[in-house]
């Protein structure tokens, strides 16, 4: 809940960007808005701050058009928008989780005040969080290289 309490004060204190949440399961969304404390939160910042209530697997498209990805930690959309070289924040409290993704920097925040530092850097400056990332992100998955379909061929060819 902490996570999703510090993405809604984030909407709350950048009303001009448009926050989208895809919980993980959608039984979660009635379940988070039976919450008085966050349901009051959520109702203060709808304008810009919409729960959105899908099966775990349909977000692509909001992958697709968004900028910045706030994921909890340390799940797959986190990875997913480092390898489409979007900006991405991963929330998470749990200090021995993620050993690899706290090896890229401006990526892991473990409280309230990381969480918003990085939400700022990421609003500010794509360029050099990109640049910065890029080895680590290759070492993350070294086949972004756009030659898949070299590599595809050359084992059809072997067949």
């Amino acid at each position: 809940l902490n996570f999703l309490e510090n993405c809604a004060k984030l909407a709350e204190k950048y009303p001009d960007i448009n926050f989208i949440v895809k919980l993980k399961d959608p039984e979660h969304y009635d379940l988070l808005l039976s919450q008085n404390k966050f349901r009051q939160l959520y109702e203060n910042v709808s304008a810009n701050f919409q729960l959105e209530k899908r099966v775990r697997c349909d977000y692509f498209d909001l992958m697709i058009s968004c900028d910045i990805v706030i994921a909890i930690g340390y799940t797959t959309p986190g990875i997913e928008a480092l390898l489409l070289g979007k900006r991405s924040i991963y929330y998470s409290e749990l200090k021995d989780h993620g050993k690899a993704i706290k090896l890229i920097p401006g990526v892991v925040a473990e409280n309230k005040d990381e969480f918003d530092m990085l939400f700022e850097r990421a609003l500010k400056d794509h360029t050099t969080f990109a640049h910065d990332n890029a080895g680590f992100i290759r070492n993350i998955d070294p086949f972004c290289d756009g030659k898949s379909l070299e590599r595809i061929i050359s084992v059809l060819q072997k067949i």
